[in-house]
Order: structure tokens, then C-alpha cells, then sequence
């Protein structure tokens, strides 16, 4: 990471930016194949165009969240990636939302069925 703003200090739950520039960015994620896989995808982007995913990651406190990320890829006149730039919004709520709906409907489907007549 070359930087971070207030907002993603306070989104990760870090006490401040200098403590959150310390940390391997790799550490922070869940799953680690997420980040492999969103790398892997800006490589085959051609262009600067921003893709967003998401995924979980871990706070300074171990707690985990789901963020969004917003990402555009800087190349180099190779085409290579050179740096990234974006934004990360945490999306923690409407994941638990999505799921509590889910769960709901999975709950009374048997009950919503009628049976045929």
C-alpha cells in the first residue's frame, strides 16, 4: 500500500495511518485467493477502465468485513501494471441484510408452497 486517507484508517479500525501503511496487505484478507483473483482480472482488463469486487477482509481488531473495492490500474507505456488507485467502501451491512433475506425466504418456502390440486 502507498497510501491511505482517514476514511480507510477508520474503515479498517486502525489506531492511524502509520500503523495501517505497516501492515502487508496480503494479511488483510480472508480468503487470499480473493486478491489473486481480482489481480488476475485488472491483468486481463485492457485499457484504464475501474473494475469493482468485493471481498472479506480483517480489521485491526481481527473482526472481519465485506468491502467493495473500486479499483483503476496504472500501466507503464509496456502496458504494465505500474500502481493502483481506488476506493473501498464497506458493504458489511448490506451483505448481513442480503443474507438474513435469504435465509428468511429458504425458512418459509416449504410453508409458502401449495400443493398442486
Amino acid at each position: 500500500m502507498l497510501d491511505a486517507n482517514d476514511a480507510l484508517v477508520r474503515i479498517l479500525g486502525y489506531p492511524s495511518r502509520e500503523s495501517l501503511m505497516e501492515v502487508n496487505v496480503r494479511e488483510m484478507y480472508v480468503d487470499p485467493a480473493d486478491r489473486h483473483e481480482w489481480q488476475v482480472s485488472m491483468e486481463g482488463a485492457s485499457g484504464a477502465s475501474a473494475r469493482s469486487f468485493e471481498a472479506r477482509l480483517r480489521r485491526f481488531d481481527g473482526s472481519v468485513i465485506w468491502v467493495r473495492f473500486s479499483l483503476q490500474a496504472f500501466r507503464d507505456d509496456e502496458a504494465r501494471i505500474m500502481r493502483y488507485e481506488g476506493a473501498l467502501e464497506d458493504v458489511t451491512a448490506r451483505r448481513q441484510a442480503e443474507e438474513a433475506l435469504r435465509a428468511a425466504r429458504n425458512a418459509s418456502a416449504p410453508w409458502c408452497r401449495t400443493p398442486p390440486t
